[in-house]
């Protein structure tokens, strides 16, 4: 079900992105320490930590990836984009989400967080259609956004 290596997540996913943008011609882009992290600790001796980095995919989609601080069983993915022309496409999004998910299980974390703003409605669907249960919302006092939080355990 899950992606077991760093450079299958990449395969597996460059190949989904690829087919839904009809080109071939798709990078993605760590800007962690290092390569995408796999079953280690390496990233925690970082001195952005719990920061553990962005993925991009070309200059279209982009997901955050933050150790929840005092807590070693889940991360949060955070701070998704899908640019453009793109932004109503929820198989973007739908991939998105399942990168989120499966650098959770490579990471070895237990569950999975999302965070977004409800006015985001392609990648609320998105998340309620891939079985993501919503879990919490709260308006932003800064900003007058209603953010959600979404959570999917990770079944190992």
């Amino acid at each position: 079900m899950y992606c077991e290596t760093s450079e299958e997540l990449v395969d597996k996913f460059k190949k989904e992105v690829a087919k839904v943008l009809k080109t071939e011609h798709i990078f993605f882009k760590w800007n962690g320490s290092g390569d995408i992290p796999y079953f280690n600790d390496d990233y925690r001796s970082d001195k952005t930590y719990p920061y553990i980095g962005r993925l991009t995919i070309g200059n279209i989609l982009g997901v955050s990836f933050t150790e929840m601080p005092s807590c070693c069983g889940i991360v949060i993915a955070s701070s998704f984009y899908v640019t453009g022309e793109h932004y109503f496409n929820e198989s973007l999004w739908s991939i998105l989400d399942r990168i989120a998910e499966n650098m959770g299980y490579l990471l070895g974390y237990s569950s999975v967080f999302i965070t977004d703003i409800d006015d985001n409605i392609t990648h609320v669907n998105s998340l309620d259609k891939n079985n993501w249960t919503q879990v919490r919302s709260v308006v932003n006092s800064r900003t007058g956004n209603n953010i959600i939080v979404f959570t999917k355990d990770i079944k190992r």
